[in-house]
């Protein structure tokens, strides 16, 4: 459903006095604004935008890296040359993480961005407009200017100064900043969410209007319903509020409610989001291990577990602490300084949040993450993202059924780490590692109910060993390696076409960095009875033929018996565009 296609939510509280008035009339505040109120100035139909909540119904261009660059600086680029930011892996699958997320509705980014025009922070010339209500969506700098600041829901310290304490409290809190009109210093979003953390919605507050019957109305511009001019309604006596969201006799009533517990009514700051954000992805002295992040020393940082897909996903530490959602639905936070951020999309739209770990002294902990599908209907695609510095771990399910779950066990190794996981059922998920200037992505691997497939991986020493422990039908592997040329922010990739495992195999890749063009990453299986079978995968110099002489070596001894194995690997070089021809070796005898 589109955020601006709002359902009949049928809600009880009962312990809420506000029931009562849950069905109440139009929302719409039509009527001419009172004169004793705390206004800022802000008014829908010229300071909001013209154009509904989209999510991804629309063609939208939502980040790129220039965004990721504005936003955390040069340690998300692997590489900067000829002034171009090509994203690490982990920098990159966390953008693309949040542009997915983005499909479900944009209404963060609108909110902040209308706030930003109105209090002057940007000019809406950038976009092609003299004023907001101007702007269209065919421009492509606006249509990324939202997506930037839909983001900053996820970051630090972006989306972490929030009142969220009581209804009172935050009317309190925007009755001072409404009270300094256009010339307040603080400006605030409105995040709205059902009792269940359900539903969350971005929505901006402009105005308080007091009403003779002991309650106040926050007035908001709501960006599923451009140029109106809508409103919050709180009850001091209870410490309660209520919005109702649709006045269209077409289209069934949502109501939100809530109270001092239920703690889903909150404002967000704005000011918060101008500057630079924290990295948590970011290995800031460039070290190439999950466990030599510095950075982490001077700032607390996290692990980020994004999802997709109607699942529950926790986290579980090694002594046994949770955080996330159990599969009841219930939210849990057993671990100190841990968060469950919930996203703001649209109405009525069901998202797994976002959780975070703390890593303690620039150390990962070992960690658990479970993910148990909840689609009673059919089978779903289930996406996770395990995202720290210097290492992103993916893994995309495309058929996990009701009540089936994978967990995935991240472990610190030394240099490097090892990640296991686990199925319910045989299942074939797309495994993706990615470092800072390498991936790694499996595909075709089986994982059997009392199965492991276990990844070790140190970026220094360019190792890469899975194994396949307990399995009886291990499947055929695809494996494909990328890298990145620091200085010149080319992409080498290579790519074997298929290889049969057989139980208990372990499968070994040894890669040099990209700066160093004298190695050629080798691949390797080893079988349970000790025997080895050893791959070359050539890589073509880009710059060049003076790679040649050591290409023609590694092809003769590919192509002699003795180095036969037969499969079928194809190494390949490439440009951002990945659109340079293969060169295959087909290993003969």
């Amino acid at each position: 459903m589109r955020p601006h296609s709002p359902v009949l939510i049928a809600l009880l509280l009962a312990s809420n006095s506000i029931l009562a008035c849950a069905v109440a009339a139009d929302n719409s505040s039509t009527q001419s604004i009172a004169a004793e109120m705390n206004d800022s100035g802000f008014r829908p139909d010229i300071n909001g935008f013209s154009f509904q909540n989209y999510g991804d119904d629309l063609s939208t261009v939502d980040l790129t890296p220039i965004e990721m660059q504005r936003m955390f600086g040069d340690k998300v680029c692997a590489s900067t040359a000829d002034g171009k930011c090509v994203l690490t892996y982990p920098a990159k699958r966390w953008m693309d993480e949040a542009v997915k997320a983005m499909g479900y509705g944009h209404c963060e980014g609108i909110a902040v961005l209308s706030d930003l025009i109105y209090y002057n922070q940007l000019n809406p010339s950038k976009f092609g407009g003299n004023s907001t209500i101007e702007l269209t969506l065919k421009d492509e700098l606006l249509q990324r200017e939202i997506g930037y600041w839909w983001v900053t829901q996820v970051t630090n310290p972006g989306g972490s100064n929030k009142v969220y304490e009581s209804p009172n409290s935050v009317l309190d809190v925007l009755a001072k900043a409404f009270g300094e009109g256009q010339n307040s210093k603080e400006w605030w979003v409105m995040g709205i969410y059902q009792p269940d953390g359900s539903g969350g919605h971005a929505i901006t507050p402009f105005a308080i209007e007091d009403m003779d019957n002991g309650t106040s109305r926050i007035l908001v511009y709501d960006n599923n319903w451009p140029k109106e001019s809508r409103f919050v309604e709180i009850d001091r006596s209870t410490n309660t509020w209520r919005y109702v969201a649709s006045i269209n006799p077409n289209e069934s009533t949502e109501v939100y409610v809530g109270n001092a517990s239920t703690k889903s009514l909150e404002i967000v700051s704005v000011s918060s989001r101008l500057g630079p954000q924290e990295c948590d992805f970011c290995d800031e002295d460039n070290a190439t291990s999950l466990n030599k992040s510095k950075g982490a020393l001077n700032s607390q940082k996290h692990i980020q577990i994004w999802q997709d897909g109607i699942a529950n996903t926790y986290v579980t530490d090694e002594q046994g602490r949770r955080v996330g959602v159990l599969e009841s639905g219930k939210f849990v936070n057993e671990i100190p300084d841990a968060e469950v951020r919930n996203l703001r999309f649209g109405m009525d739209i069901e998202h797994p949040p976002v959780i975070f770990v703390p890593m303690q002294s620039g150390m990962s902990p070992h960690i658990k993450a479970t993910i148990k599908s909840m689609n009673d209907s059919e089978k779903d695609n289930v996406d996770i993202a395990i995202i720290s510095p210097g290492l992103a771990v993916a893994s995309s399910i495309p058929d996990l059924g009701q009540g089936e779950q994978q967990s995935i066990d991240l472990v610190p190794a030394g240099e490097g780490y090892e990640v296991s996981f686990h199925c319910s059922r045989a299942l074939s998920p797309t495994i993706s590692i990615g470092t800072d200037y390498q991936e790694i992505v499996v595909s075709g691997a089986n994982i059997e109910p009392d199965g492991t497939v276990s990844i070790s991986m140190n970026p220094e020493e360019g190792s890469f060993i899975m194994r396949t422990i307990g399995i009886t039908n291990p499947g055929t592997l695809r494996l494909q390696l990328t890298s990145i040329d620091q200085k010149s922010g080319e992409l080498f990739a290579f790519q074997s076409l298929g290889l049969s495992l057989r139980p208990n195999d372990g499968v070994s890749l040894n890669f040099a960095g990209p700066q160093n063009r004298a190695g050629i990453p080798s691949l390797s299986v080893t079988h349970e009875n000790g025997n080895t079978e050893n791959v070359l995968l050539v890589i073509r110099d880009p710059l060049g033929e003076t790679y040649q002489s050591s290409v023609n070596s590694f092809i003769n001894s590919i192509l002699s018996p003795s180095g036969s194995t037969g499969a079928d690997f194809r190494g390949f070089t490439t440009t951002q565009n990945m659109q340079s021809p293969p060169i295959s070796f087909i290993p003969h005898g």
